[in-house]
């Protein structure tokens, strides 16, 4: 019982929470050495999406490698595979979101999180 209690004074998870921090502090640092505007063009195309690479050509993630995307008021997190991006809706270059929201819907999972607002467009836009 001794043995027990002495196991859980020991800060286990202390090192993982202090890796985490150090790697988001990592990102942080690595983000805001980058000029004000700079931009990340993220391409969402017949095949799937298209991220820069810093050569010329893009990496492709097909659509088959999703695993959804969560939609909030604001923003998009999409899923694929080991990775997630955060995408600001109002950060759309191109087209309208209506229109990219059903054409994507037709090939990812789309998911609205609830309470969100994310689902008042729609409903609004059938009324």
């Amino acid at each position: 019982m001794l043995a027990v209690a002495a196991l859980g004074l020991v800060p286990w998870g202390r090192r993982q929470k202090k890796r985490f921090c150090q790697e988001g502090d990592q990102l942080f640092d690595a983000r805001s050495a980058l000029p004000a505007d700079s931009c990340l063009e993220l391409r969402f195309t017949q095949q799937g999406l298209e991220l820069p690479t810093g050569g010329e050509e893009p990496r492709l993630e097909p659509y088959g490698d999703f695993l959804g995307i969560l939609e909030t008021e604001d923003l998009l997190l999409v899923g694929i595979e080991q990775r997630g991006f955060l995408l600001a809706k109002s950060e759309l270059v191109q087209g309208d979101f209506p229109q990219f929201k059903a054409e994507l819907a037709q090939r990812v999972t789309w998911i609205e999180a609830e309470g969100s607002g994310a689902g008042r467009e729609a409903q609004s836009a059938e009324a």
